[in-house]
């Protein structure tokens, strides 16, 4: 599990890889929604484009672009995130 960097500190957000499968976990923590949350990882073993899916729901996602070091820079999967809204993202 990796821990990402979040703009807001009321978003909690971790990638988690296993080999096979990549999830990006982000979960807002207040009451109150949040508008442009972006989300970064300095390094990982990302290579390339993804399509992000929204596995918990049917929203569309933006997609994700891995960074030279294999992390991610300034990802916003919504433009907003709903109070205490959870997101678990298929990263393929």
């Amino acid at each position: 599990m990796q821990l990402a960097q979040s703009s807001n500190p009321q978003v909690f957000a971790y990638l988690r890889q296993d080999g096979k499968e990549s999830l990006l976990v982000v979960v807002k923590l207040s009451d109150k929604p949040v508008n442009d949350a972006t989300h970064s990882l300095a390094s990982g073993s990302l290579k390339g484009g993804y399509r992000a899916l929204d596995l918990l729901g049917a929203q569309k996602l933006a997609g994700l672009k891995a960074n030279a070091a294999g992390g991610f820079d300034r990802y916003v999967p919504l433009p907003v995130l709903e109070p205490y809204q959870p997101l678990v993202i298929g990263v393929k």
